[in-house]
């Protein structure tokens, strides 16, 4: 056990349904396992604690909510002061993230398939491999997701 947390089991009664008791960080919370149709299940098993359901019990606990706007606040706060450093570190990876999704979604698929499936023998030297590249890159163009699958593909690739 960690020395900043005790936590134990203080009740376990399975005759009203399936509860346990647990302490932590000096708060005690019930913990029920998930109702269905107005009883409790005798499940081994009880649902993941939330932060909702922990405050419920102690108020020292805070609320999710709380903890995602806190999070939000923080970056929206540094967004101005990482934005004047990072864009200028960015900006090639943005230019040649440009020129790749443009220099994938113009080659003509005839030429670009080719390409691809000399890519994978190259680099697995597998016939089946190969096969399965090729005719997934065909199916894709089959089920008309040809030109998506080329800019996810430039995405990697960059």
């Amino acid at each position: 056990m960690w020395p900043f947390m005790t936590v134990f089991l203080a009740h376990l009664d399975l005759l009203n349904g399936a509860r346990a008791a647990i302490q932590l960080w000096g708060c005690r919370w019930l913990i029920c396992w998930p109702k269905t149709s107005g009883k409790e299940t005798t499940s081994p098993f009880f649902s993941f604690p939330s932060l909702d359901n922990l405050s419920e019990s102690c108020s020292s606990i805070i609320q999710s909510r709380d903890v995602t706007n806190g999070i939000k606040n923080g970056f929206l706060a540094a967004k101005p002061s990482l934005k004047a450093v990072l864009d200028p570190i960015t900006q090639p990876l943005s230019w040649v993230l440009d020129g790749a999704l443009w220099t994938f979604a113009n080659v003509p698929w005839f030429i670009m398939v080719p390409i691809l499936v000399a890519i994978a023998w190259y680099a697995s030297r597998s016939v089946d491999v190969t096969i399965f590249v090729a005719f997934s890159i065909l199916l894709l163009g089959f089920v008309d997701h040809y030109e998506v699958a080329m800019q996810t593909l430039s995405i990697i690739f960059v």
